[in-house]
């Protein structure tokens, strides 16, 4: 639901006469009072964010709702890093390096599970 998912979403949409659909389920995780800090503001602070486990949840459920309701089509999903890393962790997927901007990673669903396509 950040502008700059969906902006980046939007030439793809209008090459293909789509509309861009926003789902807060692929929110990036909720950093708590550590947003908008520095690494040096932000210090020893302990973490106060969304959990992990919760993140993993409500991305994945969307990228499992998603893709369900595509059972023969190509889905383009736009998202952020840390979405990515917990769509990665679930399926136990290799990535070489960190997930940089506008990273195409192609995902196949299959009988209700993600998996990466080599």
């Amino acid at each position: 639901p950040l502008r700059r998912t969906a902006k980046t979403a939007q030439p793809v949409a209008e090459r293909l006469g789509l509309p861009v659909t926003v789902d807060p389920d692929l929110r990036e995780i909720d950093v708590g009072s550590r947003e908008g800090l520095t690494g040096e503001e932000v210090g020893e602070r302990e973490w106060d964010g969304e959990p992990h486990d919760a993140h993993a949840e409500r991305v994945l459920r969307a990228v499992h709702r998603i893709a369900g309701a595509h059972p023969t089509g190509t889905v383009l999903v736009v998202a952020h890093g840390g979405c990515l890393r917990r769509i990665q962790e679930s399926i136990d997927a290799e990535v070489d390096g960190w997930f940089g901007n506008c990273v195409l990673w192609p995902l196949a669903y299959e009988n209700g599970k993600l998996r990466a396509i080599d």
